[in-house]
């Protein structure tokens, strides 16, 4: 290493969890929360086991075993377990005592094995054209709303890009229509689901099926529903939206389901952790049939 870049390690504790959930990357134990000075000779990369180094931001969740490598006048401000620092290159024999994961971290960990999920699957990719080609029987005319997706009532938060719409059933077509505006038609997939941008500046609009009488009055809420031990606040990262959606899908109130599987999309469309394959299986019926089954 140069003497101009400086390897940090955040020497974090280990968490009490199976390798399968540490796999899956649950738990993180910090975040960064700023990078200041960062140009091209100015830089912040994490090493991380697995992944090699790759520059990192304000917001990314930390890992046990994470190390910061930090380039010319960059500083990383990082929040580890509650303890506030920053960190230049020109810091040395530094050592970032973790107090362990939060609460939540824990918990999360604990729903996502008790549904039965391990670490997340090598490669996988967005979802393809095979999601819900077998959801289910229907007759040659039927077009139904999945039972995970049930037509009627929905809900958003004010700040919610997508939604997302699933049926059985030859469906032809989708027309949108906002609140106090013209109705826009948009094309049913032979996958049998779609992706739907929420109208901007718009409070409550209906999504239907043609031809069919499935429809979903989309409204806006304040707050979407948050797992038990959240104690009633809100995901404080994409890790912790991505547990509030698996959770709302399998146990959650069904009339947030559009805004979870509209979540789920917008973390699998980045890449996010496990947001890929826990899209597909939300789709697929397949998370929902997990929880069932881990209750019963």
């Amino acid at each position: 290493m140069t003497a101009r870049g400086k390897l940090i390690g955040l020497s974090l504790a280990a968490m009490a969890l199976p390798a399968a959930a540490q796999a899956a990357a649950w738990g993180s134990v910090g975040m960064v929360e700023a990078i200041r000075g960062a140009g091209s000779d100015d830089e912040v990369k994490v090493e991380r086991a697995g992944e090699g180094r790759h520059v990192i931001g304000p917001h990314e969740p930390l890992y046990n075993g994470d190390h910061l490598v930090i380039r010319g006048a960059a500083t990383a401000c990082v929040n580890v377990s509650g303890a506030r620092s920053c960190w230049t290159s020109r810091t040395t024999n530094t050592t970032v005592a973790s107090h362990g994961p939060g609460a939540a971290s824990i918990l999360d960990a604990a729903f996502f094995r008790a549904i039965g999920l391990g670490p997340p699957a090598a490669g996988m990719g967005i979802v393809t054209g095979t999601v819900l080609r077998s959801a289910g029987s229907t007759t040659a005319a039927g077009v139904a709303a999945i039972g995970l997706l049930p037509a009627g009532p929905q809900h958003v938060t004010p700040a919610a890009r997508t939604v997302v719409a699933a049926w059985r059933g030859p469906a032809q077509a989708l027309t949108l229509t906002p609140e106090g505006g013209p109705a826009v038609s948009l094309s049913a997939s032979a996958e049998r689901f779609a992706e739907i941008p929420v109208p901007a500046g718009r409070t409550a609009f209906r999504i239907q099926l043609q031809p069919s009488e499935v429809v979903w009055n989309v409204s806006t809420s304040p707050t979407a529903p948050s797992p038990p031990w959240y104690a009633g606040r809100q995901p404080r990262d994409r890790e912790e939206r991505l547990a509030r959606a698996t959770w709302i899908v399998t146990d959650g109130p069904p009339e947030w389901r559009m805004f979870a599987f509209g979540e789920l999309a917008e973390l699998a469309r980045a890449g996010f952790g496990d947001a890929p394959e826990l899209y597909r299986a939300a789709l697929e019926g397949r998370l929902r049939r997990r929880a069932e089954a881990a209750a019963s």
